[in-house]
């Protein structure tokens, strides 16, 4: 989410507000606040605004603290006890004009993260509609509804509110661009490339424009070329990022990526390999574009950094996304012992869909089908989801696997947890048994997320037990049960055991599961490999460690 998502400091109007009101301990304490929420340290600065708010001596003080304790709840994905302190900031007596705008806006926001999206629409509504808001909150707020717009696919609506922001008086040259950068990605998401190109062209021609978002326009301008295939015209975008002056190192890293990825597109791996090769040693490079050029380097080469490495492509949807399941099997396969496989893994993954969607949608450039056909992946893991019926999950499963095989590559299914508004057990274990009927019609491992919530819940667990494998929506599982799929799918890959594997990893946040937790966890996904997948076995090559 541009702007708020990122933002976690209480906007500069509040610290001024302090200021005039003359030194204080509450001011002391806001202040040590904010210097805890830039550190990330959340619950302390919550501790330093509720001490604020102790000390406070006017609405307007009282409301600053209010807003920084909800802005540190929202880091912690607190979202509801986040509301709550916006709300009280709002009913304040004295709160100023800026301070309702940003509470409001953080209450929208709120609403945004935890996918409530009418709701935050409602509060952006609002804030629009707030006279003499300042230009900063408005402009967060068109963003966000144009942002919630295209959560629910409606992109035309979406494009229309990004494309509100520019009439926003006082607006800044920033803003502007940034609203019709956001209207671009809109076009890609529709693969309307060249849409995107005529509005990238007229970012390009503003005058004044920054460096960075020069750099920014011609990279997307090259990524919508080698989405469509076009790499002689993708490569020149790309290099003429490289020629600018004055462009961030993460962007000129994004350039370098982008040349070694068209020359890997036009299968010209003897170009592709030293361009990619030098994205790793560029300053300023992000662990995701490092990981993009060693996973091509990977699928020709077979090593990453001397070991055998196994390529693992992921199709799937929410599912998949949450905790980021293949990095997660990523930092289960990189804490293995000396001689088993380390594993390195893509995703094409698109939320709400299955895997009828994907065969359905074609063998076109950026589709899963073509992503399947044009890389010699070692595995392709398909997400089945309980709710597409048993005749689909049969027909696309056989369809994927077949185009799998084809290509050299092993399948693998991954059964994805059902919601928690479901019962249970009963509906865990029907479609566990789909996905059994399924895994041995296929001669494909299963990774048996249901069948290891049955086995690390047992058969009448208390709710709160259930209800801690599952994230605030009750629909997507929480850091347990997204650990426990993905050492699921890490046995279901490599036919080892999780157990004893790492209990931290960078998705997991700072400080993973505990020792105990994990182990728990490890135990019930690795008994319930075994058990699914014993007696077909046989059918399905697993992975020999010392295999070349």
């Amino acid at each position: 989410m541009v702007g708020l998502s990122r933002r976690i400091t209480a906007c500069a109007c509040l610290a001024g507000v302090l200021a005039s009101a003359g030194a204080s301990g509450s001011e002391d304490a806001y202040e040590a606040g904010q210097a805890r929420l830039r550190a990330g340290q959340y619950a302390e600065a919550r501790r330093d605004f509720e001490e604020a708010l102790r000390l406070a001596g006017s609405g307007p003080e009282r409301a600053a603290a209010l807003i920084g304790i909800g802005i540190s709840r929202n880091a912690e994905k607190e979202h509801a006890r986040a509301r709550a302190e916006f709300e009280k900031a709002l009913a304040t007596e004295g709160v100023t004009l800026e301070q309702a705008a940003e509470a409001r806006c953080r209450l929208g926001a709120s609403y945004f993260l935890e996918g409530k999206l009418p709701e935050a629409r409602g509060e952006m509504e609002k804030v629009l509609a707030m006279a003499g808001a300042p230009v900063e909150w408005k402009v967060q707020a068109q963003m966000t509804i144009g942002q919630s717009l295209g959560r629910l696919r409606e992109w035309a609506e979406a494009r229309a509110a990004f494309s509100r922001v520019p009439g926003i008086p006082g607006a800044s040259l920033q803003q502007k661009v940034d609203a019709r950068m956001a209207i671009v990605r809109a076009f890609f998401s529709e693969k309307a490339y060249g849409d995107a190109r005529s509005v990238l062209a007229e970012i390009l021609a503003t005058r004044g424009l920054p460096p960075a978002s020069k750099a920014s326009a011609r990279v997307l301008m090259g990524q919508s070329y080698l989405s469509e295939g076009n790499c002689t015209a993708a490569k020149s975008e790309f290099a003429s990022v490289l020629a600018l002056e004055g462009v961030p190192d993460a962007s000129r890293a994004e350039a370098q990526l982008g040349i070694g990825l068209s020359d890997y597109r036009a299968r010209d791996f003897d170009r592709a390999t030293p361009e990619l090769r030098k994205v790793l040693a560029m300053p300023g490079a992000t662990a995701r574009q490092t990981h993009e050029a060693k996973l091509r380097l990977c699928l020709r080469e077979r090593r990453l950094d001397g070991e055998k490495a196994l390529t693992v492509l992921f199709i799937g949807a929410s599912h998949t996304q949450v905790w980021s399941i293949p990095l997660l099997v990523e930092a289960l396969a990189a804490s293995a012992p000396p001689g088993c496989p380390r594993i390195i893994t893509d995703e094409f993954t698109r939320g709400g869909r299955m895997i009828n969607w994907f065969w359905e949608e074609g063998a076109g450039p950026d589709t899963a089908r073509a992503k399947i056909a044009t890389e010699p992946w070692d595995f392709v893991v398909l997400e089945t989801f309980f709710t597409l019926p048993h005749d689909g999950l049969f027909k696309y499963g056989t369809l994927f696997t077949d185009l799998i095989r084809s290509r050299g590559a092993r399948p693998a299914l991954y059964e994805s947890p059902v919601n928690y508004s479901y019962p249970y057990p009963e509906k865990f274990q029907s479609f566990h048994e789909e996905n059994v009927a399924l895994g041995k019609a296929l001669r494909a491992p299963v990774a048996p997320s249901c069948r290891a919530w049955m086995t690390y819940l047992g058969p009448n667990p208390p709710d709160e037990e259930r209800r801690a494998l599952y994230g605030r929506d009750a629909v997507h599982t929480s850091k347990k049960g997204g650990y426990m799929a993905a050492c699921c799918i890490y046995s279901a890959i490599t036919g080892l055991s999780p157990v004893g594997l790492t209990h931290r990893a960078p998705t997991l946040e700072p400080d993973g599961l505990s020792p105990e937790e994990a182990a728990a966890l490890q135990k019930a996904a690795w008994t319930a490999y075994q058990e699914t997948n014993a007696e077909h076995q046989t059918a399905f090559e697993v992975v020999n460690p010392g295999k070349e």
